[in-house]
């Protein structure tokens, strides 16, 4: 049985007067830099904005950052893939329903597309993971930001960072890209779409603000 909130059931989408927004894509694929432009982007068009993240900070982010780090000594992505929906679930509950409940709009970074991806490439299957998440929340637009590996892996020795998450090896972002981009079909009942994030951040803005417009 897939886990369920209930106050999640108590919603109907018809219910919302936001608009739910999400990005993702591979570590590096610039996912963070994009939710701040967009974010700023709606503010000066005057909506009401949340900006917010998976792992979420105030649920069992912190947990989740420690189990993700390269030198951790307990890798399950059945575990993995539990944490990330338990914590998606209060992220919904506390953050994200009430704001779009008041009409804001709210830009996610990372969200259940997430497990599908990352937990599929580690090994899971991606049905069973989708159960999981059955009774979250579907955004009203999901945008893949796709750059090669390559690309990614020169971006994220760009930063300055103290611990490197088990997620960014070569090989496994190679597949991991591939499997989002597969998402596109699987989830083809919801608006997911493919943005190119290997051109110049502005150009990647220009097409997600050309997306955006069109459900707002």
């Amino acid at each position: 049985m897939p886990i369920v909130s209930e106050k999640i059931a108590e919603y109907t989408y018809d219910t919302y007067n936001g608009r739910f927004i999400v990005l993702e894509g591979i570590n590096g694929c610039g996912k963070g830099t994009q939710a701040d432009m967009l974010s700023e982007f709606l503010i000066k068009r005057e909506y009401s904005v949340l900006q917010t993240e998976e792992p979420w900070r105030k649920g069992l982010g912190l947990v989740i950052k420690k189990t993700i780090d390269k030198d951790h000594n307990y890798k399950n992505p059945r575990y993995d893939a539990l944490l990330f929906t338990a914590d998606r679930i209060r992220h919904m509950d506390e953050e994200i329903l009430p704001a779009l409940e008041a009409g804001k709009t709210v830009i996610c970074d990372r969200f259940y597309h997430s497990t599908l991806a990352y937990q599929t490439t580690d090994g899971l299957d991606i049905d069973w993971l989708k159960s999981l998440n059955d009774n979250i929340m579907i955004p009203d637009l999901t945008l893949i930001i796709d750059v090669p590996a390559d690309v990614a892996v020169e971006r994220l020795r760009k930063r300055d960072r103290i611990e490197v998450a088990r997620f960014e090896e070569y090989d496994f972002l190679v597949a991991l890209r591939e499997t989002y981009l597969g998402l596109v079909d699987y989830l083809r009942d919801e608006n997911v779409q493919v943005i190119d994030g290997s051109k110049s951040i502005t150009k990647t803005y220009d097409s997600i603000i050309s997306k955006v417009e069109e459900i707002l």
